[in-house]
């Protein structure tokens, strides 16, 4: 009987001491449940939700040109349950642009507005920077201003006639600060020169007074300008004949100009390659005294500053005389027509005196040419050469030709 009491008795301890251990387990379950009831219901939390925009209300009247893409970094704080779901888009970050400002920068305080649940804690700055204005957009000229340069006589800067490009800037920006601008300045520092410089730099905008305007919100259309100074000379360039045949010399003809100089004045380089010098035939040069007059001409640009239109040019010939001879002619006829013997020719030679004298029937060739011909009297075209030793020295006075009969058959009659 003792034996069945004692196993009864541990039975019984057993399950006690079962239930006590449920016991402490659901009390250390329910303070557990009570502990983060509590936490989530007492304990404050933070977050910070960056990068939150700012809105602009603005009741100014006028445009807001920088600032309006500004953002801020927002702290709030409250109950975990309410930071864990909380995002950046459930704030309204905004500043109040009030009706009576002033165009220019403004400083603006930054206002928050936020679910209940949360409460404003910090920011990442308390207020932003906003410019305001109407934007206005003008164009204004380019002007040039030459500094640091030396020029050597005779030449000189022609500042007065300084060409730009582009002639103008157009400038868009508050229209405060645009009002204020009355020309885009290039500064030219050229140096020495003796030639018409092109020069490229940067345009700065100025005021009446010449001052700088400068602002952050301005905008130009170029920043650079190219610049045409001219550097002119004046010049006396003298009168000048070529004979074309070779035959004249200064020693046997005498040329005098009538002025002997023109005075010209432009851009160096053009007013340096300017030659007055005028082409004459000598076979149209009568013997003796020939007078002729001349345009003067001048190159686009260049100023006849002697207002001088016509050049008078003198002729004098010494040692140049001139005969007559009569030359047989050559006859070519390679068509092998029939022809009738037109015999001599006589022609007008001139030249050195010298030569002329000396100049023989035999050392002159007279000669027609009866290609393509056809039957009938034409005239055909005399060309006349002279011995190699001639040349220079003489020349055919006029042009000549010769009628010449051409029949059926091959040859000569």
């Amino acid at each position: 009987m003792n034996n069945g009491s004692s196993v009864k008795s541990a039975k019984t301890t057993g399950r006690k001491i079962a239930d006590i251990a449920a016991i402490i387990v659901c009390l250390a379950a329910s303070l557990f449940l009570w502990y983060y009831v509590t936490d989530l219901d007492v304990t404050v939390y933070s977050t910070t939700l960056g990068g939150v925009p700012v809105e602009i209300r603005n009741e100014s009247g006028y445009s807001v040109l920088s600032g309006d893409d500004a953002t801020v970094d927002v702290t709030v704080s409250g109950k975990r349950s309410a930071i864990t779901k909380i995002e950046k888009g459930d704030i309204t970050a905004f500043v109040t642009v009030p009706s009576d400002v002033e165009p220019g920068r403004l400083r603006c305080t930054v206002e928050y507005d936020m679910p209940n649940s949360v409460t404003f804690s910090s920011a990442s700055t308390e207020a932003v920077y906003l410019y305001l204005d109407n934007t206005e957009t003008v164009s204004v000229p380019v002007r040039v201003r030459v500094t640091d340069y030396q020029v050597d006589d005779p030449y000189v800067l022609d500042l007065s006639n300084i060409t730009v490009s582009p002639a103008t800037v157009s400038v868009t920006g508050p229209a405060s600060v645009i009002s204020t601008i009355d020309r885009a300045e290039l500064v030219a520092s050229i140096g020495h020169v003796a030639r018409t410089v092109t020069y490229n730099g940067t345009v700065a905008l100025l005021d009446a007074a010449g001052g700088d305007v400068v602002n952050a919100y301005i905008r130009t259309n170029v920043t650079n300008a190219t610049a045409t100074i001219p550097v002119l000379v004046t010049r006396e360039i003298p009168v000048s004949v070529r004979f074309t045949q070779g035959i004249f010399n200064s020693e046997n003809c005498k040329v005098t100009a009538a002025p002997a100089f023109i005075t010209v004045k432009g851009e160096a380089e053009i007013v340096d390659s300017v030659a007055l010098e005028y082409e004459i035939d000598e076979r149209t040069v009568e013997n003796g005294v020939t007078e002729r007059t001349v345009a003067v001409s001048l190159p686009s640009g260049v100023t006849n500053v002697d207002e001088i239109d016509t050049v008078g040019i003198t002729l004098e010939t010494t040692n140049i005389s001139s005969k007559r001879i009569s030359v047989e002619l050559r006859v070519t006829n390679p068509d092998g027509l029939s022809y009738v013997d037109p015999g001599m020719v006589q022609i007008t030679v001139r030249g050195d005196g010298d030569a002329v004298e000396s100049l023989q029937t035999y050392e002159v060739t007279a000669e027609i040419d009866l290609s393509g011909r056809s039957a009938g009297t034409v005239d055909v075209p005399v060309s006349v050469s002279f011995f190699d030793k001639y040349a220079g020295k003489v020349y055919v006075v006029g042009d000549y030709s010769v009628s010449v009969r051409i029949t059926q058959g091959d040859g000569a009659q």
